[in-house]
């Protein structure tokens, strides 16, 4: 090929490479695979946010809920699984966890902020993720549910990641008002950053070993973190994976806001925990929880790791409370504004009336 003809060729490559970044999502950025080989599968994320203090969560089963208050269309359920969350908005809105059965789902930001409104049963973008958790052991129960309950974000345009006991990955996002998903063969490369996945799975087609010739660059922008781990999961797809391959590939994406690292091993019912600042990691695991005749909900505070090794601690109202009392200093400073902050402080009221009928 011609010098000439070479640079036009790859000059037509960046062009819709500059396009993509410039129109990239990067108001928050997290970052989540599924790394999988010889019977062994865990799902992995970076929580990259301006606030690092939140609660890991038991939740107990067969515990009666109710979606936020303040929706007109109000309903309730009866937990089926237990489950492990994170959580930073207080009990019953995680940012993602596993349940009992072995269901994974985290969530990260995405473009838009739109939601399926059309739906009979609504619930907001984290209260989805408890539900799924609660109701369903596997990836088609989620994909299931898609058809009857809807989504309207309070806060943010969420899209998930989510992976089952039998190794089945899905993408579900929310575009143009309605449920996109991606379930088997659609889900190419087992990764998901802050586009929305089917502009990620065009831009990876530019580079060197998907049909493109651009190199593997070095940036934290979300595109370029997709690309980055959808590599590495080529690289690594004839290796029998363990956690410390998750953790590596996870601190090759990480960023300044880097808050949790995340592995959770569905197989043998384990999360492992390390948080950014201090680097110390800790597992957690169903057996771990101190649950009592009462069943009652537990938690840990993840800003200490001393203390979260066991979740031992009943979560109170006052210690959901509480939370809400960390979190709100960092919002503020975030420059978050009064009435955010009032929607905020609303899901850990609506959590703590949940709290209530156990």
């Amino acid at each position: 090929m011609r010098p000439l003809e070479k640079t036009l060729r790859i000059s037509r490559n960046i062009l819709p490479v500059i396009l993509l970044i410039m129109v990239a999502y990067d108001s928050s950025a997290c970052t989540a695979f599924v790394l999988k080989g010889g019977g062994r599968q865990y799902l992995a994320k970076n929580l990259d946010w301006h606030c690092g203090e939140g609660y890991l969560i038991y939740n107990p089963q067969s515990i009666v809920k109710y979606s936020l208050h303040n929706h007109a269309n109000r309903f309730s359920w009866v937990s089926q699984y237990s489950s492990i969350t994170f959580n930073q908005f207080g009990v019953g809105f995680p940012l993602g966890g596993m349940n009992s059965a072995g269901l994974i789902i985290e969530e990260l930001n995405a473009p838009g902020r739109g939601g399926v409104p059309k739906h009979p049963l609504i619930l907001n973008e984290f209260q989805w993720v408890q539900y799924q958790l609660d109701n369903h052991s596997d990836v088609s129960g989620v994909i299931s549910s898609t058809q009857t309950v809807g989504v309207k974000p309070i806060v943010q345009n969420l899209h998930y990641i989510i992976m089952d006991i039998q190794g089945n990955v899905a993408i579900v996002e929310i575009v143009n008002g309605e449920f996109k998903t991606y379930t088997g063969d659609d889900v190419k490369y087992s990764v998901l950053s802050n586009n929305l996945y089917g502009n990620s799975l065009k831009h990876l087609k530019n580079f060197t070993g998907f049909g493109g010739e651009l190199p593997m660059a070095d940036s934290r922008d979300s595109q370029t973190r997709f690309v980055t781990i959808a590599n590495q999961l080529k690289q690594n797809s004839d290796k029998v994976p363990d956690k410390e391959l998750a953790f590596l590939m996870l601190s090759g994406v990480s960023q300044y806001d880097t808050q949790w690292s995340i592995v959770y091993d569905n197989k043998e019912s384990k999360i492992f925990f390390k948080d950014a600042k201090s680097g110390n990691e800790v597992q957690f695991s169903f057996e771990s929880v101190n649950i009592n005749d009462n069943c009652c909900y537990k938690y840990s505070d993840l800003s200490d790791c001393k203390r979260g090794k066991n979740l031992m601690t009943d979560l109170t109202r006052e210690a959901n409370m509480l939370l809400f009392n960390k979190i709100e200093e960092d919002y503020i400073r975030a420059g978050i504004s009064q009435l955010e902050i009032n929607t905020l402080q609303g899901l850990f009221k609506s959590g703590n009336e949940n709290l209530g009928h156990y």
